[in-house]
């Protein structure tokens, strides 16, 4: 094999062993949570609540 044809695939394989680290570093990053009032969440969850109510119950004839 020729020598420069050598050099070529080390190099493309090298950059790409990099691309896959910088990759798993980008990953590792968590995005920030945003917070959320414990009161506005059960707020939300009794709306729904109702909600599904109203769609389960059936009518009364």
């Amino acid at each position: 094999m020729k020598e420069s044809a050598l050099v070529a695939i080390m190099g493309a394989v090298s950059t790409y062993i990099q691309q896959e680290e910088v990759t798993k570093a980008f990953a590792a990053l968590t995005p920030p949570q945003a917070q959320m009032s414990p009161w506005r969440l059960f707020g939300h969850q009794e709306l729904m609540r109702t909600r599904t109510k109203r769609r389960t119950k059936r009518p009364s004839r």
